[in-house]
């Protein structure tokens, strides 16, 4: 796989089944009541999972393009595509990341309608957007300022620095105040990924839609870092598209293994 190292994340086997559909999500091992996260998705690493990523026969196929477009009365959540053009647009001709922050109140008996995972334990990174009360927020705001996936809760309300006390004041309700980062699109073309090691160590969650980097090793990644410092990637940063391949984690995985040449999208958090 180019030398990339992966840990795939969540509980152990002999844990708690993973529970399906909304208004669950998983906690350090432990399936949390719909009623504490009332559509809350969230999945957090287990440190002490170190399970090896399977091959996977089929891979991403090509999927078109689409414009960022979000009508004022669309239920639909947002995706993928939209994190290329709202990392583009957010300061003009320069591509940089982006803090903004958002005000919404929540009902007690209202989904929050955020997918999440916080494999770094400090901040809470969006998988998808969905019907809720972050989708009612993105109807009413400026483009720029709509939640996308691949944003980055850092702060919910003062909290900051522990993700699972982000996740307990998200699912408290009433009015919340959040402060994000749009992360800026870094894409690297590697053409020999065959001839020497990634240099990258990738973890993620079985449900994610990105593999997060916890270590990094001299390889193709770090010598781009070297010629690109505006655009250097580094720890905590995403994969979220591999050549066409973009979607589950694993699959993400399976592409990089495979592929002797390799066009990898990262989302870049540094400022």
């Amino acid at each position: 796989m180019g030398g990339a190292q992966a840990q795939k994340s969540g509980p152990q086997a002999a844990g708690p089944a993973r529970p399906q559909g909304r208004g669950r999500g998983i906690v350090m091992g432990q399936v949390l009541p719909p009623e504490q996260t009332a559509g809350l998705n969230a999945c957090v690493r287990d440190s002490l999972a170190n399970v090896g990523v399977h091959e996977i026969t089929p891979c991403c196929p090509p999927r078109p393009e689409e414009p960022f477009s979000l009508p004022e009365d669309s239920p639909n959540p947002l995706n993928f595509d939209q994190v290329s053009e709202a990392s583009a647009k957010v300061s003009g001709t320069q591509r940089r990341t982006m803090q903004y922050c958002i005000n919404f109140a929540r009902k007690p008996d209202e989904p929050v309608g955020m997918d999440l995972d916080f494999l770094d334990r400090s901040t809470l990174n969006i998988c998808k957007v969905s019907d809720g009360a972050v989708l009612k927020w993105n109807r009413k705001a400026l483009r720029d300022f709509r939640v996308t996936m691949g944003d980055r809760i850092n702060e919910v309300n003062g909290i900051r620095g522990d993700a699972l006390l982000l996740i307990a004041r998200i699912a408290a309700g009433g009015d919340l105040e959040m402060w994000l980062t749009r992360p800026m699109q870094v894409k690297v073309p590697i053409p020999d990924a065959s001839s020497s090691s990634l240099g990258l160590d990738l973890d993620y969650v079985a449900n994610g839609v990105s593999l997060r980097i916890y270590g990094m090793d001299p390889g193709p990644i770090l010598a781009w870092n070297r010629r690109e410092p505006t655009q250097a990637i580094g720890i905590n940063d995403r994969v979220i598209q591999v050549n066409e391949c973009k979607g589950l984690a694993m699959l993400l995985m399976t592409e990089i293994r495979k592929r002797p040449v390799l066009n990898i999208t990262f989302l870049r958090y540094a400022d």
